[in-house]
């Protein structure tokens, strides 16, 4: 493993080796929870490079002690900073069992700062990336 980087906040796109692993994941998200697993949560979300999205059962969560070696890590500025300190306040929420709807929510809001609903929020993505 690069001692070097930090495992807590590796920014999406980067590039990692997991243990016992001969293929490379990109980060592809953060904290995902598997709800029929009991509200499991992981410390990321990643996609087979350089494959990527090829299904939903190319999705693949896992935890940081699972990663081997970094193997680049992806592109990180000021957005990406506010992220990460929002999303650790959502993930000390989750860790104290609190509504996890309710939580992700208003992680949401609070991040992109215009109340959007959580019925409008595919909309809000949709529009925001151009998609």
């Amino acid at each position: 493993m690069n001692d070097s980087v930090s495992l807590d906040n590796l920014p999406v796109g980067s590039i990692v080796l997991l243990k016992g692993s001969s293929h490379r994941l990109f980060v592809a998200g953060f904290a995902p929870v598997l709800k029929n697993k009991n509200n499991k949560m992981y410390d990321y979300i990643g996609l087979p490079y350089p494959e990527g999205f090829i299904g939903f059962n190319s999705l693949i969560v896992f935890n940081k002690k699972r990663i081997e070696k970094v193997v680049m890590i992806g592109y990180s500025d000021e957005e990406d900073k506010k992220f990460k300190k929002e999303l650790q306040k959502t993930i000390e929420k989750v860790k104290n069992n609190e509504d996890l709807d309710y939580i992700m929510e208003e992680a949401f809001n609070k991040f992109n700062g215009d109340g959007v609903s959580k019925n409008e929020q595919q909309w809000f993505i949709t529009n925001r990336y151009n998609l």
